[in-house]
């Protein structure tokens, strides 16, 4: 759980937080047939690394029900 407070003007960005998570993947590359006949000879093991990111970035709008909403839409919103 992320908590917040910040004051910004309508539209205006505002980062939050991020994530950063890293990832190990070991593959085997084989030459066909004789990679598994002779593994030793004919095969390789690859690790690949990779970092891998995520941000929150939230854009608040201000909206004014009363000018930009039909009675419908209004009736709908207030139960």
């Amino acid at each position: 759980m992320i908590e917040n407070m910040v004051i910004v003007k309508d539209g205006e960005s505002v980062f939050i937080g991020g994530l950063t998570r890293l990832v190990d993947e070991k593959t085997t590359k084989r030459f066909p047939l004789l990679g598994h006949i002779l593994p030793f000879i004919f095969s390789n093991e690859v690790t690949y690394k990779d970092e891998i990111e995520s941000i929150i970035i939230l854009t608040p709008r201000v909206v004014d029900f009363n000018t930009t909403l039909d009675e419908k839409t209004m009736e709908m919103i207030e139960g």
